[in-house]
Parts: C-alpha cells; sequence; structure tokens
C-alpha cells in the first residue's frame, strides 16, 4: 500500500513533533486542522501543503481527506475528534491512526471494526506512547510469564503535562473507574481504589484510573483481569475522588466549567523542559492461578518525542502494508517489543 498521509490537528504541541518525524522520514504528508493561519506558517516552515476544515461537517471532512491512504489524528480531545474523523474515513477508504489515550475512542473503534473490515479500512486508535508502552508492558509480561491470569498496571508521575494532555484528564473526568474482571468491565467509584507499586525508589501509592489496556488488553494479550493505576499521593487520591463525585454534576450548562480551566494551563515548550528527566515508568503486577505475584517494569522516554517516534514508525509500516482491515492495535499488529525495537524504552531489571 502507497499514499499520501493527512495528519489532522498538526500545529498542536504533539503534532508538530510528529510532523517534523515525517518530515525526516521522508513520508508524503499534507498538514491538516482547522486554524489555516498557523497551518500556513507551519506548511512553510516544513515545506509541506496544508489543509484547513473543521469536523462538524461530514463533506467538508470528507474533502479534507481527498486523495489520502492514512489519515494520524492528533487533536485531542480525541473523544471529540475521533468519532467523526473514523467515520468520514470508513466513507473515503483511508486507514485511520491516532494518539490518543482515551479508553472511550478504543470502544468506539472496536464497536465499528466490522464495519472498517467491510470497507477494507483498518483503524488503529493508540499510536502514542499511551498505548504502545502500556499494553506491550502487558504483552510483555503475558510472554515472559504465560501462567498470567491477572495484571495490574501502573505508571509513575509525569514531569511533562502539556495543555493537551491537560484537556484530555478534563475530558475524562468521571465518577467512575473501569477494570476488567473474567472478561467483563466492571465500574468503581474514583479515587477510592489504590495500591503500592515500586516504580524504583520505594512502594509509593497509585490510584485506580481508566486507561485503554482495560478495553483492548484482552483483545491484544488474551488477558481477562486487567487493572490500571496512575502514581498518586494522598492529595492527588482526594482529587481524583473530588472530581468523580463532581462529575455528575458538570454536565448540561456547567460543561464548559472543566474545559475553560484546563485552558489555563501553562503552554509548554521545550525550554520548559531542560535539564528534567521527562521519561517514566511503567509496572506490572503479574498473578498466576496460584496467587504468585511477579513484577515487571519498563523505564520510557518522554512520553511526546515518543509519541513522534512510534506513529512515525506506525504510517511507515502502514504505507508498506502492514496493516488489516478492521480494528487493531500496535501491540496486536506489531508486537509487545515494538517500543523495545524503537529504542524508545528498556526493560529493567525483574523485581523479586
Amino acid at each position: 500500500m502507497t499514499g499520501r498521509v493527512l495528519l489532522y490537528g498538526a500545529t498542536g504541541f504533539s503534532g508538530t513533533l510528529i510532523a517534523a518525524r515525517l518530515v525526516a522520514s521522508g513520508v508524503d504528508f499534507t498538514l491538516a486542522g482547522r486554524n489555516a493561519a498557523l497551518l500556513a506558517a507551519l506548511g512553510e516552515r516544513l515545506g509541506r501543503p496544508w489543509r484547513a476544515f473543521g469536523l462538524h461537517d461530514p463533506a467538508a471532512i470528507d474533502a479534507g481527506l481527498a486523495g489520502m491512504a492514512v489519515v494520524v489524528n492528533a487533536a485531542g480531545p480525541f473523544v471529540h475528534t475521533a468519532g467523526p474523523m473514523m467515520a468520514a474515513c470508513l466513507r473515503v477508504g483511508a486507514d485511520y491512526l491516532d494518539i490518543t489515550g482515551e479508553w472511550p475512542v478504543f470502544a468506539e473503534a472496536m464497536a465499528l471494526s466490522e464495519a472498517a473490515a467491510a470497507a477494507g479500512v483498518m483503524l488503529m486508535p493508540g499510536a502514542g506512547v499511551c498505548i504502545v508502552a502500556t499494553e506491550g508492558l502487558l504483552a510483555l509480561a503475558a510472554a515472559r510469564h504465560p501462567d498470567t491470569v491477572a495484571v495490574q498496571l501502573a505508571a509513575s508521575r509525569h514531569s511533562r503535562l502539556v495543555r493537551g494532555s491537560v484537556r484530555t484528564i478534563v475530558a475524562m473526568n468521571d465518577e467512575h473507574v473501569r477494570a476488567r474482571r473474567g472478561g467483563q468491565i466492571v465500574c468503581s467509584p474514583s479515587g477510592h481504589r489504590v495500591r503500592e507499586f515500586d516504580f524504583g525508589a520505594g512502594p509509593v501509592d497509585a490510584v485506580a484510573v481508566t486507561w485503554p489496556e482495560v478495553i483492548t488488553g484482552e483483545f491484544s494479550t488474551g488477558i481477562a483481569n486487567i487493572e490500571t493505576y496512575a502514581e498518586a499521593a494522598r492529595p492527588a487520591q482526594l482529587l481524583v475522588r473530588a472530581g468523580g463525585l463532581l462529575a455528575p454534576h458538570l454536565k448540561g450548562p456547567a460543561a464548559g466549567w472543566p474545559a475553560a480551566l484546563a485552558e489555563l494551563w501553562p503552554a509548554t515548550g521545550e525550554e520548559d523542559v531542560a535539564g528534567l528527566d521527562t521519561g517514566f515508568v511503567l509496572v506490572a503486577h503479574c498473578h498466576d492461578r496460584w496467587r504468585r505475584v511477579t513484577r515487571l517494569r519498563l523505564r520510557v522516554d518522554d512520553g511526546h518525542d515518543v509519541t513522534a517516534v512510534t506513529t512515525d514508525a506506525i504510517v511507515r509500516a502502514v504505507l508498506a502494508g502492514n496493516r488489516a482491515p478492521g480494528f487493531s492495535t500496535p501491540t496486536r499488529r506489531f508486537g509487545g517489543d515494538f517500543i523495545l525495537k524503537l529504542g524508545c524504552a528498556e526493560v529493567l531489571k525483574e523485581q523479586p
């Protein structure tokens, strides 16, 4: 498969990193998004064509996607942008990729799998670090410990949080956290489930959150019991709990307040993180049927930089024909060691 690529959301923080990577790889792609002025400036700087269109008019989206073989959506929150873009890809016959870590997008894409297969289109949300690293660790744990029947995944605190990521966190605010148990999705109140994980400096608390692996992990690895956590000290745990309690009330006329607060988050550039260690650590606690626990840790480079690397690699793989119509995940398609092969992560010494 050959053809042109459309990068939507190209002027955002992650979008510009992906664009630069695609240029370096020699990929034939077109910049896209809503802001014509920003696209024109970026297009001039990178020497790439651009198209400006929003996602409210299906006809405008179809025109924007005309002639494209692959669409990369880098415009979040993806709970608002993925649906219209996936629907358009089914109409025009273009493969869909995005960099989301928002679990509803994966559920929506999985529901569209049969229609996508019939249209000859691949739907692969999660081409960025959020699923490539986390679900990759899940797959590595399953491969190294084949008796595993349940896994708890956790991520250490990130030192680099850009405005787009804050928008995503706000969009995912919910009164419930989800887990997979016995192949079924179960819910519990947000902020109430806490476990200890050792990310390398001793045990610390992590609070349960809903990651995409709860939705996709069994599909990609066969593991039917999955819980996901994020490092959180007591104040952060209370904030998660408060957010869950407030979530039902932040609808209707009040729905705009959380998004407005997210826009107050300062813009972040490379100069803001100079000298900082912006990587993070993932931990998997693997339980077998005899309740024995083994642990696996993965050190991952800066998430935004990794997203650019993984997205570029997946785009080139898809253009080369490594694709399958219907829903898929990077782990299912490229293997759990994909991020290791790209040099973006390393497995740390296993803990006893």
